[in-house]
């Protein structure tokens, strides 16, 4: 790769340019905010039918809608409450499922020789989940327990449908039921035979951590015609290795093979072990024509990540991973001939995202705007400010704002002037 203008250069060496256009389409839900493993307690307090003598509930319905929230039980009925524990799965593209372990407290087996406190068989759930624009959640969840016994039964329950709220940390998260409507719970036999059925009314509060990692996002990593990117992977561990894959992928999202230092030939992925406070480097060889895209390094814990860029007679800069955001501010400037800001954004949930971008003075007045468009799941784009925005000023300076409607990006920011070794990193720094 030869440096015929500053122009030709910054586009082929720094940011080989996806263009996108149009306008922003608004989306529904900001599913890809809610992802990964999240471990729960949950107290499920219910008032259900009472069944006979022999085990059986009268026929259904047992609970009548007398207006609007407020239901009227129908038969004898007892309260129950549901101590539950376990793991609830969310996979950013709006399903999710469960397992957990259950013991069950009937509040009216208080007599001499009753049992009270039963242990219930593990609970498998399937169910559907949206995060709002405005961060609320609704989610609906229907479970399953296999019964043991001479005649294995099955038991299927809800719908159990949930509200809650994602705060500014989504790895914590509260769900609720506070506006319930009764849910059936049905016995079957193996012939899907019924046995029997009843419905609850059921209210819940639980609270969710997450216990998986993010990965490690690189939002703009090439290599070709002498540019080189060099990976940095660390383990800040003080006890344990870490393994894991530092995987790459071009602008539509698609697995990216590249030539990598040690690699007999060009991979999409190399895997990584590293020793407590230990740390490897992964680097491209510079050889064949440019490629460009993001790399994320997936790991079974924690990895800190520094990327190192290469350009021929330009120079040398490196720049920490980039954090999944939902809105970013980052420094921007652009002079003819001289410096310009490039900026490189890349999703890495499972669902497209669009971007709005509002490119401010120094006093935070708008005056230029531009849309990304429903940019795939791990798709990246990289950009100039004259070519993100019309009618920039020449000079510019001030900040390219961005919000994400979706999901989160990743975001990185590059600079580059006319001389050598004017070639610097800039900081994305997280909406408030």
């Amino acid at each position: 790769m030869r440096f015929r203008t500053l122009s030709a250069a910054l586009m082929a060496v720094a940011f080989l340019l996806l263009l996108t256009g149009g306008l922003v389409v608004a989306q529904d839900n900001m599913n890809g905010l809610l992802r990964g493993t999240y471990a729960f307690n949950e107290t499920l307090v219910c008032v259900q039918a009472k069944p006979g003598a022999n085990g059986i509930f009268p026929p259904l319905p047992h609970f009548v809608e007398a207006a609007p929230g407020i239901y009227q039980l129908l038969v004898e009925g007892e309260t129950s409450t549901m101590a539950y524990s376990g793991v609830m799965q969310f996979d950013g593209d709006g399903s999710m499922t469960e397992t957990a372990v259950t013991l069950g407290i009937n509040h009216n087996a208080v007599s001499v020789g009753a049992f009270p406190a039963m242990p219930q068989p593990p609970t498998t759930c399937q169910g559907d989940y949206t995060v709002k624009a405005d961060r609320t959640i609704t989610a609906v969840l229907t479970c399953t327990q296999q019964i043991p016994g001479d005649i294995p039964l099955t038991a299927t329950l809800g719908p159990f449908e949930y509200q809650g709220y994602l705060g500014a940390d989504p790895r914590t998260v509260v769900l609720s039921i506070v506006t319930p409507s009764p849910g059936t719970i049905t016995v079957v036999a193996a012939d899907d035979s019924v046995v029997t059925a009843y419905e609850g009314l059921c209210v819940s509060t639980q609270t969710l951590v997450r216990i998986d990692n993010d990965p490690t996002y690189i939002a703009q990593f090439g290599n070709g015609t002498g540019v080189m990117s060099e990976v940095t992977i660390t383990n800040p561990s003080t006890s344990a290795s870490v393994s894991g894959t530092l995987q790459f992928a071009d602008d539509t999202g698609a697995p990216m093979p590249i030539g990598i230092v040690g690699e007999t030939s060009p991979t999409s992925s190399v895997d990584f072990s590293i020793p407590s406070l230990g740390s490897t480097i992964i680097a491209t060889d510079g050889q064949g024509e440019d490629q460009v895209g993001s790399a994320t390094a997936i790991s079974d814990s924690d990895v800190g990540a520094v990327v190192r860029f290469t350009l021929p007679g330009v120079g040398i800069t490196g720049v920490g991973a980039s954090e999944a955001l939902t809105g970013f501010i980052v420094p921007a400037q652009m002079q003819t001939g001289g410096i310009s800001t490039g900026l490189a954004i890349f999703n890495p949930d499972a669902a497209p995202v669009s971007v709005n971008l509002s490119l401010r003075d120094p006093a935070g007045e708008e005056f230029a705007t531009a849309s990304i468009e429903d940019l795939p799941s791990q798709g990246h784009i990289a950009q100039f400010v004259h070519e993100l925005f019309d009618n920039v000023p020449d000079p510019f300076k001030g900040t390219i704002v961005g919000r994400v409607s979706g999901g989160r990006v990743a975001a990185m920011a590059l600079e580059l002037d006319a001389g050598a070794g004017e070639f610097t990193t800039l900081p994305v720094t997280p909406l408030q």
